[in-house]
């Protein structure tokens, strides 16, 4: 806004100071999702930079912006002649952004209970000048259908302005765009191209994450600059579980397996209770992720959900590390026998349906969402709390000397945990990863219970 009204100020012709102009500093969707107005145009150009899209930057980044239920939105607050244009970077030798953008509109279009989108879409491409394999498309996504002279009457300004026509309603199919939107059956269409062109959702709103799991190493789309720029992100990713692990076993295991070999009083755990810690670790960082990630759309920046986020679970984490510490050793045993199902049903329900209220109070104020989102977390933080600090007393009740590979082993988990809770999230989906933690909880709890009877069988 500084820039707008200082410096490029007469540049934009005084966009910003204009009477009709009204500035709102705002998550977009979140804005629009609140604002009880419907509008005409609706539009999205070129929001996110080439630098940091050809970069890679946001293949490992949710965007709430481009997914069906956003899309969803833009469309339940369109006018009925409204249009919501949206523009992006366009790749004519492999345009699966260009795709997964129509592919997600139309996701979005078919939720609201249009019918046939298709008659709703138009897509306009025009090449860079002097450039032969990158443009720029336009997305036109219309609430009711585009009548032929609309359509022939784009289809001539774009041929005016050195554009192509690559889909409108009763036009040939031009290019892979228009063929993909024109194929009877998407879903097929979907599963068979080189990339992944699926809708992008609130569940897995990973929008710039065009490579399945499966095509990580196809040497066929190496070539491919699409390909190249969502595969530098994931090397990237995998570089670092990969460097951590090493890290953590260099500065961590090593030394303590020296130590106890040196230190007799530095005892080794069993392989359960290493188990435990080192599910502990994992599992708290795949909930705690998704979660951040997953609210991110409804708290409206990713800087608030990471705060909002950590606050709530650290705050009522060390509730119930305090709860626990009244405990006594036969009360540990016979608590964390229900500590852990809860937390996994906790678990389970946040990937389902305790996150519903969230849809329903989008609208609301900032700080009525705040309150919303730590009152859904508070329980399942609460909980969380409990099992790593009453091992640690339950352990070192019986042989202190295990103490520092039980921190070790949680330590190094929890780092390679927030790694491996990204790349589960971003190939499976928030739901599925919750899922997933809520196994590794219950693991966790029947390790312990293992652990302890077999204490109490020696004692």
């Amino acid at each position: 806004m500084e820039a707008v009204r200082g410096p490029f100020a007469e540049f934009s012709g005084g966009l910003y100071d204009l009477p009709a102009v009204t500035i709102e500093v705002a998550d977009a969707r979140g804005y629009i999702a609140r604002s009880t107005e419907r509008y005409d145009v609706i539009q999205a150009s070129l929001i996110d930079t080439w630098a940091a899209g050809g970069s890679g930057a946001f293949a490992l980044s949710e965007n709430s912006l481009y997914t069906r239920e956003a899309f969803h939105t833009y469309y339940e607050h369109l006018t009925d002649r409204g249009i919501m244009s949206v523009s992006r970077w366009y790749q004519p030798e492999r345009p699966a952004e260009t795709m997964r953008l129509v592919s997600t509109a139309m996701a979005g279009w078919q939720a609201a209970g249009v019918t046939d989108p298709r008659q709703h879409v138009v897509v306009i491409a025009r090449l860079t000048s002097g450039a032969a394999t990158e443009g720029l498309a336009t997305a036109l996504f219309k609430r009711t259908p585009f009548t032929p002279e609309e359509v022939l009457m784009l289809k001539a300004r774009a041929t005016e302005l050195g554009g192509t026509l690559l889909y409108g309603p009763g036009q040939p199919a031009f290019e892979p765009v228009g063929e993909f939107i024109l194929n009877p059956d998407w879903e097929a269409f979907m599963a068979t191209y080189p990339l992944d062109i699926s809708p992008a959702t609130d569940d897995r709103p990973f929008f710039f994450n065009l490579v399945r799991l499966g095509d990580l190493f196809d040497a066929a789309l190496s070539r491919s600059w699409v390909y190249r720029v969502s595969m530098e992100a994931i090397y990237i990713l995998g570089a670092v579980i990969a460097v951590t692990t090493a890290l953590s076993v260099l500065v961590v295991l090593v030394p303590l397996s020296f130590g106890a070999r040196k230190n007799r009083q530095l005892a080794r755990p069993s392989a359960r209770l290493l188990g435990y810690f080192a599910l502990l670790g994992v599992s708290f960082m795949v909930v705690e992720i998704p979660i951040i990630q997953k609210l991110t759309v409804y708290l409206g920046r990713p800087v608030y959900s990471l705060a909002i986020v950590l606050f709530t679970i650290l705050l009522f984490s060390s509730f119930g590390s305090l709860w626990s510490s009244r405990w006594s050793e036969k009360q540990t045993q016979r608590n964390l026998r229900w500590v852990f199902p809860v937390i996994a049903l906790l678990a389970v329900l946040h990937a389902g349906t305790a996150l519903w209220p969230l849809p329903q109070t989008m609208g609301l104020s900032f700080g009525l969402r705040l309150v919303i989102t730590m009152v859904l977390l508070a329980p399942l933080a609460l909980l969380m709390g409990i099992p790593f600090p009453s091992g640690v007393r339950w352990a070192g009740a019986h042989r202190s000397g295990v103490i520092p590979w039980l921190w070790g082993i949680n330590g190094v988990m929890s780092v390679l945990g927030s790694a491996l809770a990204t790349a589960l999230a971003i190939h499976l989906g928030f739901r599925v990863t919750l899922l997933i933690a809520a196994g590794l909880y219950a693991l966790a709890g029947v390790l312990i219970r293992g652990e302890m009877g077999v204490q109490q069988s020696q004692g």
